[in-house]
């Protein structure tokens, strides 16, 4: 199951569960909807991964990092520093400071492509570089879903499913979820 977290112009944050655990892609700024949703239903969360070094993608983790101290971080590692340094994550430029302690992401893993295993789910690394600030993007093949980020605010609907449609297998229908746009739907 996928819930949407989203207001208005702010990155989508989704939440994917399964067996009352749970990751969260892009938690932004969704704390209280998210552990909300998550104590209501009693559902561990287990990860989080961000798509992008730009603060809006990470807003509010560190609050997520001090209710869930052994949370798995799984971040591009050119993205890693933006962590914790809000001219790397632009923060500052909207009278903002997010910088996140390193004392409190105890387990970060980088990451530019591969496959791994989550929650029962198999998730595949793509990494859409032809876009201006280099995101990731998360498939989960077996149930042709795609978390795209940002790519749709920095690169054409077209040009995104033309590279997608190159990468992902064939004669399928996808759900795409990307940050800050409805969710698409891509056959491929």
């Amino acid at each position: 199951m996928i819930k949407i977290i989203k207001h208005q112009d702010e990155v989508a944050s989704y939440l994917v569960v399964k067996n009352n655990q749970a990751f969260l892609i892009d938690p932004g700024n969704h704390f209280e909807e998210i552990e909300d949703y998550l104590l209501k239903n009693n559902i561990s969360l287990v990860a989080i991964f961000v798509t992008n070094g730009h603060f809006r993608h990470f807003e509010e983790i560190e609050y997520f990092l001090l209710k869930y101290p052994l949370i798995t971080i799984y971040i591009k590692k050119e993205h890693k520093q933006s962590l914790y340094n809000s001219q790397k994550n632009k923060s500052n430029l909207h009278n903002k400071e997010i910088s996140i302690g390193k004392e409190y992401c105890k387990k970060i893993v980088s990451l530019s492509k591969g496959t791994f295993t989550i929650i029962g789910y198999v998730i595949w690394v793509i990494n859409n570089s032809k876009t201006r600030n280099n995101t990731l993007g998360f498939v989960i093949n077996d149930h042709f879903i795609v978390f795209i980020g940002q790519w749709l605010k920095v690169e054409t609907w077209e040009n995104i499913a033309k590279y997608l449609k190159k990468t992902l297998v064939k004669n399928q229908e996808y759900l795409i979820y990307p940050s800050y746009s409805e969710v698409k739907i891509l056959k491929t």
